[in-house]
């Protein structure tokens, strides 16, 4: 223990996940501190403060006694029945994190706490070298910088990208708390990690950065392990996006529009009987009453279904005419290419913000089912020990893998959430209310990053499905500020509190040559 560190406060009661301890006089603990006590030289304790409450050792009467007094009396500043320091004070509610091991060789051992510390066991604040047991993975991904209340060291938190990302992540806050800056930061950091490819369905358009405006484009390594689609106004370095109408098929429909039971079966009937050239048959009017599988009201409302969703309409000329990102001439490489990229270990961003949201399902679903069968088949032959996780980025993930969505049958998204991690393909989801999603997708996303949540039925139903017991820390989630969290995973020792930076500034910090070299890993 450092001999210069100060005692904060001190243990007078409670159980292991609720401490109870007495702040010291002019001392200040935060909502959500790290805190520490040491057994001895080899083992020591870390806590978080969960609650703080006044407590006195006065009676009601006295208290309200006083208090008229200091109000009608307000030049004396110095009427006091007993010594303030003494008889009022501050009590800190705190839960026990870990027990931390010290063993040789630098190395430690991280241990759940089942035993209670000394009573008036002195507590003091965190410091940096309380946490050298974490430790920088081979692998790393970024998720921010160690924070204790809303101290934050100059300290990166980096997980396992192997083990997190394709057991899924699940990013949540209210709006304005920022989750498009923390998946910036880690989409920034993760463009030199070649043992994971992300595709990311970017909806707003923000993450590569047009015109002045910073983004993925300004990172060093961008050109050679990054792709940025888009099919309005490509910028330089960009790939135009199209793709080629024979490359749809009827599962990609699933949670890209609400097609009943008849229309599901008409187009799972008319792709077995035309192949690739499906769709254009179900426009031929020569088949408008050619088949008894199909009545002819489903076949049309399929047509003014697939005319919106797809933007075709049938010429003068009786051909079926595309406009948009869907084409019958263009892009017969485009989901193979991109399917190619993610393997390779790149991030493919799409530009999404052109789209209507039916259009950003069908296009991801594309993608993923591709993805996704692939690696099953890589899976089959023994090949997929060497490749590379694949994650895929959904934005409102309650679109596709949603209570609603998923009660109309399942598509591509829910099947990844359920058996994704069996062939290394995961969902980094992002959402303001978790509720909507089920319980049983929430509680096979096994880190889930936790930003300011105001509504109390979406904290609970995020609480309820977490790795680490966070029953007490409804009060710490509401109280986050923009860029705080707690990310709670199967693959960290206890729910770590961190701080992401504007991306702005990270990006200012890599063109200003300002290098962090200190990290810690779990």
């Amino acid at each position: 223990m450092d001999e210069n560190k100060k005692q904060v406060c001190q243990i007078i009661g409670g159980s292991i996940g609720n401490l109870i301890a007495r702040q010291k006089n002019k001392q200040t603990i935060e909502l959500g501190e790290l805190l520490v006590s040491y057994f001895n030289e080899k083992e020591y304790a870390i806590y978080q403060v969960n609650d703080i409450s006044y407590s006195t050792q006065m009676d009601p009467k006295t208290i309200e006694l006083m208090s008229g007094m200091h109000l009608e009396n307000e030049e004396n500043d110095e009427i006091a029945f007993f010594d303030s320091d003494l008889r009022s004070y501050i009590i800190v509610n705190m839960k026990n994190l870990a027990v931390i091991e010290k063993r040789e060789n630098d190395k430690y051992r991280v241990k759940a706490p089942k035993t209670l510390p000394d009573f008036f066991s002195n507590i003091y604040r965190l410091s940096e070298k309380d946490i050298c047991f974490l430790k920088k993975p081979a692998e790393p991904l970024y998720l921010g910088k160690l924070r204790s209340g809303s101290n934050v060291f100059e300290k990166d938190v980096y997980l396992d990208a192997n083990d997190v990302l394709s057991h899924h992540i699940l990013f949540c806050a209210t709006t304005g708390k920022g989750k498009s800056n923390f998946i910036k930061n880690m989409l920034w950091h993760n463009i030199e990690v070649t043992s994971n490819g992300m595709l990311v369905l970017d909806a707003h358009d923000e993450y590569f950065g047009r015109g002045g405006k910073k983004g993925l484009k300004n990172h060093k390594e961008y050109s050679d392990n990054a792709v940025y689609y888009t099919n309005y106004d490509a910028p330089v370095g960009s790939k135009t996006f199209f793709i080629n109408i024979a490359d749809v098929r009827p599962s990609h429909f699933e949670g890209a529009g609400n097609f009943s039971d008849a229309q599901k079966d008409g187009m799972r009937f008319y792709h077995s009987l035309f192949g690739e050239k499906w769709i254009e048959e179900i426009f031929n009017d020569d088949n408008i009453e050619a088949y008894e599988e199909v009545q002819k009201g489903t076949l049309l409302v399929l047509r003014r279904k697939f005319s919106r969703i797809l933007s075709c309409q049938k010429s003068k000329n009786n051909v079926l005419e595309f406009s948009d990102v869907f084409s019958d001439s263009k892009g017969e490489r485009t989901i193979s290419d991109i399917a190619d990229e993610l393997e390779s270990g790149k991030t493919v961003i799409i530009d999404c913000s052109h789209f209507s949201g039916s259009v950003e399902m069908l296009v991801g679903s594309m993608i993923a089912e591709k993805m996704f069968y692939r690696y099953k088949n890589y899976s089959k032959s023994g090949e997929l020990s060497g490749k590379p996780v694949i994650s895929v980025v959904i934005e409102e993930a309650p679109r596709v893998i949603g209570k609603d969505v998923l009660a109309k049958g399942n598509n591509i998204f829910g099947t990844i959430a359920r058996e994704g991690r069996k062939f290394k393909i995961g969902l980094i989801a992002i959402t303001q209310l978790p509720s909507l999603i089920p319980r049983e997708i929430l509680a096979n996303i096994n880190t889930k990053v936790i930003m300011g949540i105001e509504m109390a039925v979406e904290r609970e139903a995020i609480i309820s499905t977490t790795s680490q017991d966070l029953s007490e820390d409804s009060k710490n989630i509401a109280s986050l500020n923009k860029g705080e969290a707690i990310v709670s995973s199967t693959f960290v020792p206890f729910a770590v509190p961190i701080y992401c930076p504007l991306f702005e500034d990270v990006v200012d910090d890599v063109a200003e040559g300002k290098v962090r070299k200190n990290v810690f890993g779990m």
